[in-house]
């Protein structure tokens, strides 16, 4: 039996050439195989004499490691690998196809699954499995020329590529909110001995117009540099006291227009 990093390169190694690639074991022995092509499978069911002769073939022709000729070795290995290895290739039934097309089927919603697609639509000169290998930098370079060829040369203005890769960055990177109990959060409040009327006047819409100071008018004109807010005085427009006595007659005026009179 081979350690887990020995496997393990072993593994990486055979993936370099063959797609998929698994690995059993049966008894104390590991075994790795690869899948096998429709017409692999079709020429074996076209030329095998019998099940068992179909089964030594799938072996002989999957199996990559250990390097054996199943036709002369232990007589149950191929019964136990070859429907491994048929059902890994999606010949044991559909239900492994059924599962791979919703998995692709999902996984083609993406920007990184439509990128390889457009770019080798736009540019032949490059296959799929190229530029899967990209940098994520370079892919998107690529994309962005080929949404610009789409949409100039090839007479789709509405095609859009690159917004995609925006919703797919939105949707991990943007998580919903939850809504905003402004209840339980008076609640709260009020476990912590706080009155939620003062602590959240500012979840309370308040519709009236904030107070705005009337301006100082000086003479019989309109003096900008003497129009009176709270930080008139600081500017040197008008004194600390003077400031605070027109502020009061202000104040007073104010009052008397909107119906309020103070007693005093």
């Amino acid at each position: 039996m081979n350690t887990s990093q020995e496997l393990q390169q072993m593994l990486l190694h055979f993936r370099n050439t063959y797609e998929e690639v698994y690995v059993t074991e049966i008894g104390d022995q590991e075994y790795i195989f690869r899948t096998i092509s429709p017409k692999e499978h079709k020429d074996i069911a076209e030329f095998a004499e019998n099940e068992d002769d179909a089964f030594e073939q799938v072996c002989n022709l999957a199996v990559l490691w250990p390097e054996m000729d199943f036709r002369y070795g232990k007589a149950y290995l191929p019964t136990m690998l070859a429907p491994l290895i048929l059902e890994e290739s999606s010949f044991g039934g559909n239900h492994k196809e059924l599962v791979l097309l919703m998995q692709y089927r999902q996984k083609m919603q993406t920007f990184d699954a439509h990128a390889p697609v457009i770019i080798a639509t736009a540019f032949p000169q490059y296959r799929i499995e190229e530029i899967e290998g990209w940098t994520k930098e370079k892919i998107i370079k690529f994309a962005t020329m080929a949404e610009w060829q789409f949409q100039t040369i090839r007479g789709m203005p509405n095609f859009s590529l690159i917004s995609k890769l925006d919703e797919q960055e939105d949707g991990e990177e943007q998580e919903e909110e939850e809504p905003f109990d402004i209840m339980e959060h008076a609640n709260e409040l009020r476990k912590k001995g706080i009155d939620p009327m003062f602590a959240m006047r500012e979840f309370i819409p308040n519709n009236k117009q904030p107070f705005i100071d009337r301006p100082i008018i000086g003479g019989s004109a309109q003096i900008d540099g003497i129009i009176g807010g709270k930080d008139a005085w600081k500017k040197g427009a008008l004194s600390n006291g003077r400031f605070a006595i027109v502020q009061e007659q202000v104040q007073k005026l104010s009052r008397r227009r909107s119906g309020h009179v103070s007693k005093g």
